[in-house]
């Protein structure tokens, strides 16, 4: 029994070294090969998971091939984009490094591969990859550009790589070429993993191993009008009054822009004292139109337009001054000027580009002297209408004093009337002191204004300083207030509602120019005010207009709604 036991356990014992040795694939001598390792996966694969397949001893790496810049060049270009490409190591189980590029070049339309020169790879778009004997210039359909040293891209990391040449003067315009990699030399990139050694795989993310097409055409400059482009404006007389914005616009190449044309479309030559391009701060261009509405402004120095990048040049007047003795005598003239045209060369061509397309301008009214209005809207709570303060409100003139003649007010009440109004005048901001030109207490009337049924009261503010012409707005800003004479009707305990409106305008009165106050009235302007270009207005000078285009009134004008419980039952002055 003990011996067969000894036996039985020999036996088991050369079973298990059988076993061992078959799951081993054979021991020395046995002859039994290896498995192989798996074939990289084909171009246009997705990349295998690592530590899985082939990825298990050769470390994987994705490539993706996009657009280097733009689709179209100028013949003569140098540094054109021809193609990106994007190294993606994220799936690798360590960093890999890559010596070469191996390319494949199409043309078409006359294009020839010896049209390409210069060919260079810029990590990060940047630093160049290859240099001196390095640089590419392809005489074949492939080319194999090597690099100075190894490129690497880390463990879980992409790295971008941007191919640019030179296209030869000589290519002629609809040409194409299409760039890419050689799929059929993938061992061209010399990739390897920086750790192990081991030849990389290769795996596509992109449908095609191509780079997008690109073709030759000449130069060409387009004129657009620019969104910064200024709607219609008012102007005082003076520099800087931008008039149109036009917007460059290469193709097919970069352009240095060198004249620019424009036009007077509206308005009189002499009202334009000087017409100027600024690019940044800097002037760039300056002209007279002399007898002719048609001006070319030749730059001082060519101004340099990127293809494909929008370039706005703004147009600026120099504005004369209105008045006596003056070469315009009125205010509210329009001006409109217009960039009609361009010339420019091709930075690669060297041949000349004409412009196409145009700038219009919105145009701008010249006027002495104009208004600018601010509604306050802090300084009264909306409650303690028992102080009888129901509207503020401020006024200046920009480039001098404006007259100030008719300021309509629509007063809307609950549980309470109103029937007079008074308005005042101050010099600051805390309605504290009285305007100079005004009575004792900054009244602008002499009587208190009634409001009519329709619910408006039009006050015409008057100048107590010895002529009793309308009031006078400073270039400094000057503080009204409006007040009820008192308020009545209302009812103790009840909640009194006062609504106040300064009316504005919703069309220019009159629509070129300006008119006497009988004429801008009796068309139906509300706030009626001068720019004084004939010197201090009177009600027959022919220089009042309304308030429409005033910054800022809008025309539903400015309202203020203040409230109060009343506990008296009336508040007089």
């Amino acid at each position: 029994m003990f011996r067969f036991c000894v036996l039985f356990q020999v036996i088991c014992l050369v079973c298990l070294v059988l076993i061992t040795t078959a799951c081993s694939g054979g021991g020395p001598g046995s002859g039994a090969p290896k498995a192989p390792p798996a074939p990289p996966p084909p171009f246009g694969a997705p990349a295998p998971t690592p530590g899985t397949g082939s990825s298990a001893s050769n470390p994987v790496f994705a490539i993706s091939v996009g657009a280097g810049g733009a689709t179209e060049y100028a013949p003569g270009t140098v540094g054109a984009g021809l193609a990106s490409f994007t190294l993606d190591a994220s799936g690798a189980m360590e960093a890999i490094r890559v010596s070469g590029l191996p390319l494949v070049i199409f043309v078409s339309n006359g294009g020839q591969v010896s049209h390409l020169t210069g060919l260079q790879v810029l990590v990060s778009g940047v630093t160049p990859a290859n240099t001196g004997s390095g640089v590419g210039n392809p005489s074949g359909a492939t080319a194999l550009l090597a690099y100075d040293n190894p490129v690497e891209v880390p463990t879980g990391a992409s790295r971008q790589l941007l191919l640019i040449g030179n296209i030869s003067a000589a290519a002629p315009v609809g040409a194409v070429f299409q760039v890419g990699i050689d799929i059929d030399n993938l061992a061209g990139l010399g990739a390897v993993g920086a750790v192990s050694g081991r030849e990389a795989f290769v795996a596509q993310t992109t449908s095609s191993p191509l780079a997008p097409a690109i073709s030759l055409r000449s130069s060409a400059l387009a004129i657009a009008r620019d969104a910064t482009n200024p709607s219609e404006y008012m102007a005082t007389p003076g520099s800087g009054r931008i008039v149109v914005v036009p917007s460059f616009l290469a193709s097919g190449g970069n352009v240095l822009l060198e004249t620019v044309i424009v036009e007077l479309r509206a308005g009189q030559a002499q009202a334009v004292e000087r017409v100027e391009i600024f690019a940044g701060s800097n002037r760039v261009a300056s002209g007279i139109f002399g007898g002719s509405n048609r001006l070319e402004l030749r730059l001082t120095k060519n101004l340099f337009v990127q293809s494909g990048v929008p370039t706005p040049l703004p147009v600026t007047l120099v504005l004369s001054s209105i008045g006596p003795g003056e070469a315009m005598q009125t205010s509210g003239g329009f001006i409109a000027v217009d960039v009609i045209g361009a010339v420019g060369v091709g930075v690669e061509t060297g041949a000349t580009v004409l412009a196409t397309g145009s700038a219009r301008s919105n145009g701008l009214r010249l006027y002495q002297a104009i208004m600018q209005a601010g509604h306050d809207t802090t300084s009264l709570p909306q409650s303690g209408v028992e102080d009888r303060k129901i509207l503020r409100f401020a006024m200046r003139g920009e480039g001098g004093a404006v007259g100030v003649g008719r300021l309509p007010f629509r007063v809307v009440t609950q549980n309470a009337t109103i029937s007079t109004v008074e308005l005042f005048a101050f010099t600051d901001a805390n309605y504290s002191l009285p305007y100079l030109q005004a009575r004792g207490d900054g009244s602008l009337t002499v009587n208190p204004v009634p409001v009519g049924a329709d619910g408006v009261a039009v006050v015409r503010p008057e100048d107590f300083s010895g002529n009793r012409s309308a009031a006078q707005a400073p270039p400094s800003s000057l503080f009204f207030e409006l007040r009820a004479t008192a308020i009545t009707g209302t009812t103790t305990g009840s909640t009194a509602v006062v609504q106040t409106t300064l009316e504005g305008d919703s069309a220019r009165v009159p629509q070129d120019g300006t008119a006497t106050f009988a004429t801008v009235e009796g068309s139906g302007g509300r706030i009626i005010w001068s720019p004084n270009s004939l010197g201090r207005t009177t009600a027959s000078s022919p220089d009042w207009l309304n308030s429409h285009g005033v910054l800022v009134i809008p025309p539903e004008g400015f309202t203020t709604i203040r409230t109060t419980t009343v506990g008296n039952p009336q508040h007089g002055s």
